[in-house]
């Protein structure tokens, strides 16, 4: 009997896949009947007469067919290998050229024009109440201006100061009208008492009575209008408790 194997393989060289599988089925079947057959032979035989030489080469020749079923099927079967990815390169460029930008230059505004009129910056000030079409305030006379309430300096004019001998401390009431008059007037004179000194002027111009030798400042406005000379006797008033700085003129002496 010629091996399975053998038969298979010249098979298979000639028949396409679908055929030689067509025949190894029908190879099959006949190999089964036949070793059927065989089998009801030796049945009344001992078991120990079957020759293991039998087995070894039937199950040689089931590996030889299955080996070439699989060399039938990677034939017809093309696997394309999976491409290889190709290398990163890495591109390097050369370092662009370092130009340096202007500055854009934006001309300056000109410069005003200069003015001889001096310019004020007005400062916030609080508002002193109102009644209908005026309003009141009221202050301590500081020798020279009145010092407002509201926190506000006044200017106190000085031939009204001088006629009314106003002592530094003195209490005053402003009117102010609705059309900016400004109109003064003592409410709480201040207990005073009186002192001679000598007219001088210090060394910026100003008028002040000196009584030993402390300078008390005047009102430019009490020495002209009696028109006074430096060195004349001067009778002034001043607080009667406390340090003061200025003193109302009371009387010349000749």
């Amino acid at each position: 009997m010629t091996p399975l194997s053998n038969i298979l393989t010249d098979r298979a060289k000639i028949f396409s896949l679908s055929e030689t599988l067509t025949r190894i089925e029908h190879d099959s079947h006949e190999s089964i009947r036949a070793a059927q057959h065989l089998g009801q032979v030796h049945t009344q035989e001992p078991t120990s007469k079957i020759e293991l030489s039998q087995i070894k080469q039937a199950l040689l020749d089931m590996r030889a067919q299955i080996d070439i079923i699989v060399t039938a099927l990677e034939a017809d079967m093309h696997v394309a290998p999976a491409p290889t990815p190709a290398p990163i390169v890495e591109e390097h460029f050369p370092p662009a050229p370092y130009i340096q930008e202007r500055p854009q230059y934006i001309p300056e505004p000109p410069a005003p024009a200069y003015s001889q009129q001096p310019q004020y910056v007005e400062r916030e000030r609080a508002t002193a109440p109102t009644y209908g079409s005026y309003r009141i305030v009221e202050g301590v006379f500081n020798g020279q201006r009145m010092v407002g309430e509201d926190g506000n300096v006044y200017e106190v004019p000085q031939n009204y100061a001088s006629k009314s001998k106003m002592v530094e401390g003195d209490l005053l009431k402003l009117t102010i009208t609705a059309e900016g008059k400004h109109y003064y007037k003592q409410v709480g004179p201040i207990k005073r008492r009186s002192i001679m000194g000598e007219l001088m002027q210090d060394p910026q111009g100003n008028w002040v009575v000196v009584v030993d030798r402390i300078p008390y400042k005047v009102l430019t406005a009490s020495v002209t209008f009696y028109k006074a000379r430096p060195g004349t006797q001067t009778v002034i008033l001043v607080p009667e408790v406390g340090i003061a700085n200025w003193g109302a003129v009371d009387s010349f002496l000749k």
